[in-house]
């Protein structure tokens, strides 16, 4: 199906979806994504452990999303800047602190932050959000998904290399 809001229309190939989280795959049919001016972000693949997990702990990371929002008759495409609370086996737990976050409609949004290669990375996709759209929110892990994304999808993932721990990757 033609996905209506989309710039530049184009059609799903199939959709994959994961028997172990709440994670989908979606290929495109053609090569909708290459066009001027369209850069694809890379997925994190690394493991979310030791330095990598040490940095973004407790850091302000930005998460987006497409539908509701906190502001009464606004929606659209929005970035949120949250921070990052918790990390489990599974999930990436962010909080709003009662001023932003997402909303309804949001789920599979990314949540982005700086890599193993101190560049932006995919490092979630919304999964559970509060009701309130500044709460606490629950993004599945991608890393864990990772080989999955790159095999049958065609992500792109920057090399493993050590974290560097002292500038965050800068």
């Amino acid at each position: 199906a033609l996905i209506p809001d989309a710039q530049f229309p184009f059609t799903t190939q199939d959709v994959l979806l994961s028997d172990d989280y709440d994670i989908a795959i979606v290929r495109f049919a053609g090569t909708p994504f290459q066009r001027a001016g369209l850069i694809p972000i890379p997925i994190n693949a690394a493991p979310l452990e030791d330095a990598l997990a040490g940095n973004l702990m407790n850091s302000t990371v930005e998460v987006a999303g497409y539908g509701q929002t906190y502001h009464e008759g606004e929606q659209g495409r929005y970035f949120a800047a949250v921070k990052l609370d918790l990390i489990t086996p599974q999930f990436l737990m962010v909080n709003g602190q009662h001023e932003q976050g997402v909303c309804r409609g949001d789920s599979g949004g990314p949540l982005l932050a700086a890599g193993v290669n101190g560049e932006v990375n995919v490092f979630g996709v919304v999964s559970n959000g509060d009701r309130c759209c500044v709460g606490v929110d629950q993004l599945v892990r991608v890393d864990i998904e990772a080989d999955n994304l790159v095999r049958y999808a065609g992500a792109y993932a920057p090399s493993m290399s050590e974290y560097p721990s002292a500038c965050w990757g800068v």
